[in-house]
C-alpha cells in the first residue's frame, strides 16, 4: 500500500467515525447510546473489549490489555448544546463541526485509529501492555474516570483532550465555589430603605478578583486566574434583592494553592458577612521531570511530525487527575483545541486526528519500554 493510499485510507476512516460519534447524542448520564456505538466498532475491528458499569451514568469501555501500564484515555460525553444546533455533523474539506467534535471525540476517534495503525504495523496488540480507557461523566463530576482509576491505576496515562498535539506535562489546579451575599428587601421605590444584596455581591466579587493568591504568576505553568462564572440574584418584583449568589472559579498553577486559595476566599467571605460555600479545589499535576511516558512522546512527535516537541499546561482539570491521584504518571496530549470547545461552532481537523494518531502508534508500539 503506497503512502497516498494509506494517507486516504485513514483520513476517510477518522472523518467517517467522528461524523458517526458526533450524531450520538451523548450529554453527561446518557452516554448509553455512544458506549454501544463504540462496543459495537471496537468488536467489528476485531479489538478485545469490555464495559465497566458507572451508576448513575453509561458505562466505561475498556480495549486492551486488563493490567496495562500504558493507557490511554478519552471520555465519551459532552455538555449540552449552547445555541441552536440540528444534531447533525457538518463536513467542511478538512474540518468537522458539531457538539462533541473536538471535546472529546475526536481524540476517541484518534486512540482507535492507533490501534489501528498499530495492528497494520503487523503487531499484535494482544501481546502489548496497553489500553484504551474511554470514560463517561467527565464534563461533571468525573464518576467514570474515578471509577475506571479504581480498577487499578495504570502506571502510564496519556488523558487526550484538544491540546493541538502539543505534550501537556501539568495540568492545571482548580477552585471552585458559590459565595452568597445577603441584604434587606424593600419596596422598589425606597430603594435607601432596603439593602441590595445584589450591590454587596458586586463589591465582594471585586476584591475577591483582586486577593494576591488568585493573580500569582507562574512562568513555568500557568499563572493563577479567576472569574465570576455565574452571578444571580433578583427578581421581576420591583422590590429590592435580598440574596446575591454568584459562582467563582478559580485556576492554579502552583502545588498547595488550592488549600492557601480557599482559605483566602473563605476568610474575605467571613469578613464581608458573606456565605462560601466549596464546591472542588484539586491542585495542579505536573509530570516529574525526566518521566519516561514524556520522553516517548517526544521521541514520538520528532519522528511522525517532524517537528520539535511543545510541552504546555492543560489549563482545565480533565480525567488525568483521577489517575494522577492513585498514582499514574500522567501527560495531556490531542487533536483539536480548547478554544472550540462547549461552544457552538465547535470544530477539529481530521489531519490532526490522524496525525494524532500517528503518534500515539508509535508511543504504542515502544510501551514495552515503559
Amino acid at each position: 500500500m503506497s503512502a497516498d493510499s494509506r494517507a486516504d485510507w485513514t483520513t476517510d476512516w477518522a472523518r467517517d467515525q467522528l461524523v458517526a460519534l458526533v450524531e450520538i447524542p451523548s450529554l453527561s448520564g446518557d452516554e448509553h447510546a455512544v458506549a454501544d456505538h463504540v462496543v459495537t466498532l471496537a468488536e467489528g475491528l476485531g479489538l478485545p473489549v469490555r464495559r465497566q458499569e458507572v451508576p448513575g451514568y453509561g458505562p466505561n469501555v475498556l480495549i486492551g490489555a486488563e493490567e496495562p501500564r500504558l493507557m490511554l484515555t478519552a471520555h465519551l460525553d459532552t455538555v449540552a448544546a449552547t445555541g441552536d444546533w440540528d444534531g447533525r455533523a457538518t463536513v467542511e474539506g478538512d474540518l468537522v463541526h458539531g457538539l462533541g467534535a473536538v471535546d472529546d471525540k475526536a481524540s476517541v476517534v484518534a486512540c482507535l485509529l492507533a490501534l489501528l495503525l498499530v495492528r497494520e504495523a503487523g503487531v499484535d496488540l494482544a501481546g502489548l501492555p496497553v489500553a484504551v480507557g474511554l470514560t463517561v461523566d467527565e464534563e461533571e463530576d468525573g464518576h467514570g474516570s474515578m471509577a475506571l482509576a479504581a480498577l487499578g491505576p495504570p502506571p502510564h496515562v496519556i488523558a487526550l483532550e484538544g491540546t493541538e498535539l502539543e505534550i501537556c506535562v501539568a495540568e492545571a489546579g482548580i477552585l471552585d465555589c458559590f459565595v452568597e451575599t445577603s441584604g434587606r428587601s424593600h419596596h422598589g421605590s425606597r430603594p435607601e430603605l432596603g439593602d441590595n444584596a445584589l450591590h454587596h455581591g458586586f463589591e465582594l466579587a471585586r476584591e475577591l478578583l483582586a486577593l494576591p493568591v488568585l493573580n500569582r504568576a507562574h512562568p513555568d505553568t500557568l499563572d493563577n486566574v479567576a472569574f465570576v462564572q455565574e452571578f444571580k440574584g433578583g427578581s421581576d418584583l420591583y422590590v429590592v434583592p435580598d440574596t446575591a449568589r454568584m459562582r467563582v472559579v478559580v485556576r492554579l498553577g502552583a502545588v498547595g494553592e488550592a488549600a492557601e486559595a480557599t482559605q483566602a476566599i473563605a476568610d474575605l467571605c467571613e469578613s464581608r458577612g458573606a456565605r462560601f460555600e466549596l464546591i472542588e479545589a484539586v491542585d495542579p499535576i505536573l509530570a516529574p521531570p525526566g518521566a519516561p511516558l514524556v520522553g516517548l512522546l517526544d521521541d514520538a512527535v520528532r519522528r511522525v511530525r517532524g517537528v520539535e516537541p511543545v510541552h504546555t499546561t492543560m489549563p482545565s482539570w480533565t480525567d488525568a487527575h483521577s489517575f494522577a491521584e492513585l498514582g499514574s504518571t500522567t501527560v495531556g496530549f490531542g487533536p483539536g483545541s480548547l478554544r472550540f470547545a462547549h461552544r457552538p461552532d465547535e470544530q477539529v481537523a481530521v489531519s490532526e486526528i490522524v496525525e494524532g494518531a500517528r503518534v500515539l502508534a508509535a508511543v504504542v508500539l515502544r510501551s514495552g519500554e515503559l
